[in-house]
């Protein structure tokens, strides 16, 4: 196994440390491919980027000098180079290879509203649960179906609405929504009621059938969470756990009957991770 020979660690008070900063993460790149080929050809999972960017929660997209083995779903952090306290953290929601381009979705970030130009990315920790904050919203009191969108639900309560990773908002003409802030792990729960008949109902993502009925949406990728109610009616719950990413809106999705009692039609969505 053969590996480039190292480059000393820049002293990033010495002047030209920029240059020297260079050379040694490239040399740090060089040597993890190295590693990586002979131990059965993984990728390299770092990178370096010279793309400016204002730090800021939500989407961030770096240009890579190197290519490299990042993937959807991968937790990575990237940091300024002169200042390892100067950072941003989150998901990956995007790889291109042939571009080199890395798509973070940045939960966590310091030097806010800051702009800098070198970058250092690497796979990071993930918070723990119990680190992290249990943001929740839930709606209850089904008051039929938007004007507009026919087949979403609004609501006349708010039961729960705390932390940032949410933003809920209803309307007589569009009807409910919950737009996601922060990319992560979210339990999310429905319930509804009707009298009589076989429905179906349950939670969408990003639909762009709101007056198609829940039954016959053709883009499966839309539906997270799918309840149905024998004939002669019901209460039924639908329930998911999924990864969802900033700027997602869900929906209570139906078929636009009005349903029964107000506490029997609910949405509840919880921030897990």
């Amino acid at each position: 196994m053969t590996i480039t020979t190292a480059v000393s660690a820049p002293d990033m008070t010495q002047t030209g440390s920029e240059l020297l900063a260079d050379a040694y993460f490239k040399w740090l790149c060089c040597a993890s491919q190295e590693v990586a080929a002979a131990f059965g050809g993984y990728g390299l999972l770092s990178g370096r980027s010279d793309t400016s960017l204002t730090i800021a929660t939500g989407t961030n997209i770096f240009v890579l000098k190197e290519d490299s083995a990042f993937a959807k779903g991968m937790y990575v952090k990237a940091t300024y180079a002169r200042n390892e306290k100067i950072a941003m953290s989150g998901i990956v929601t995007d790889y291109v290879s042939g571009t080199k381009t890395l798509t973070v979705s940045v939960e966590e970030a310091t030097a806010i509203g800051d702009t800098y130009a070198l970058w250092i990315i690497h796979p990071a920790a993930k918070p723990k649960l119990s680190e992290t904050t249990n943001d929740e919203i839930r709606l209850e009191g089904g008051s039929g179906n938007g004007s507009t969108n026919t087949k979403i639900r609004i609501f006349t309560t708010v039961v729960v609405n705390t932390g940032a990773s949410m933003t809920y908002a209803d309307s007589a003409t569009l009807g409910a929504s919950i737009t996601i802030n922060e990319t992560g792990w979210y339990s999310v729960t429905a319930s509804d009621k009707h009298v009589t008949g076989t429905t179906y109902f349950g939670v969408t993502k990003n639909t762009a059938s709101p007056t198609t009925t829940f039954a016959t949406i053709t883009d499966k990728a839309e539906v997270l969470a799918l309840g149905s109610m024998i004939s002669g009616g019901g209460q039924t719950v639908a329930n998911a756990i999924v990864l969802l990413t900033a700027g997602d809106v869900i929906r209570h999705h139906g078929n636009g009957s009005a349903g029964t009692s107000a506490n029997e039609v609910y949405l509840w969505v919880r921030r897990l991770a």
